[in-house]
């Protein structure tokens, strides 16, 4: 069973967001996020923690391990746990 979840929030934006990005870990994983027009943000995530962001327009995740890592985006799950993926990438339009 996971530990409680922690939230980090790198950045805030100005403007309405569509949507946020919830990304969970597994086990440890980094992450590199590119919001369209931002800067890049590079995170190490842990066992059980998320990063929560707003999405306010095109994003791009990669990823070091699609097997420990689980992706939503404006409440439905658009990469889910499992499988036997490695280093992997979505395109949030």
């Amino acid at each position: 069973m996971l530990p409680p979840l922690e939230e980090n929030t790198p950045f805030k934006t100005l403007g309405k967001p569509t949507a946020d990005v919830v990304i969970t870990a597994s086990a440890d994983v980094w992450v590199l996020v590119k919001p369209k027009g931002k800067n890049e943000i590079w995170k190490n995530l842990q066992e059980g923690e998320r990063l929560v962001l707003p999405r306010t327009g095109q994003m791009a995740i990669t990823y070091s391990s699609g097997k420990n890592i689980q992706i939503e985006a404006g409440g439905r799950v658009i990469k889910s746990l499992g499988g036997s993926e490695g280093v992997g990438f979505v395109d949030l339009k």
